[in-house]
């Protein structure tokens, strides 16, 4: 989806488009402590509100803002924030989220999707230095189907993981309970013994 994102340490990815269920942005690089609220936003979509003079289209619809993660009572916080209309998982009847993101907007829409009991695709983006997992930059804990987490590579085992497999609070760690972290005893957390098992 090239064009769809401008700036480089200030950006705005925008997704959707006027006659789907509805259109929101990514702002990202914002900085900690600025005043934003739904209302602030709000205005600004108000000017180009359907149906509200014959310049534009005569389409009736209720554009409404909601800010979904990054604010916490009027202020950003640290992390991107996502805007979009909820109302787009009840009115598509959405079945299945496929979504491409930097980490912590995939977080945010995991825990949305999560209310909602909707399985999300994440295709994960995070830095791929080498492309062939020698690197292990690319790393993150995700929770295989046997429940076992392990630290995989998103570049060679992924990048498209099952959201609610993937620990999202946990990249950038190694969890205690991950296969193979310091002091991980399979016994102890319920794994059948391993012969690698230390």
């Amino acid at each position: 989806m090239s064009g769809n994102t401008i700036g480089r340490l200030f950006t705005v990815t925008t997704f959707g488009e006027s006659h789907g269920p509805a259109m929101g942005c990514i702002v990202d690089g914002c900085p900690p402590g600025l005043a934003l609220s739904e209302a602030d936003v709000q205005q600004d979509v108000d000017r180009r509100r359907t149906g509200t003079s014959h310049f534009v289209s005569q389409r009736r619809e209720a554009d409404q803002v909601r800010i979904l993660s990054g604010v916490f009572e009027d202020e950003e916080t640290r992390g991107p924030v996502t805007t979009m209309l909820e109302q787009v998982i009840r009115e598509a009847r959405t079945e299945v989220i496929y979504a491409c993101a930097p980490v912590t907007v995939l977080r945010d829409v995991c825990l949305l999707a999560a209310r909602y009991e909707i399985p999300v695709q994440a295709c994960v983006d995070v830095p791929m230095a080498c492309g062939t997992g020698v690197c292990m930059g690319c790393v993150l804990p995700v929770t295989g189907t046997d429940g076992i987490t392990r630290i995989v590579r998103a570049c060679v085992d992924g990048p498209v993981f099952r959201g609610d497999l993937v620990r999202w609070d946990d990249i950038g760690t190694i969890p205690f309970d991950a296969l193979g972290a310091p002091g991980w005893n399979p016994s102890r957390d319920g794994a059948p013994e391993s012969r690698y098992a230390g």
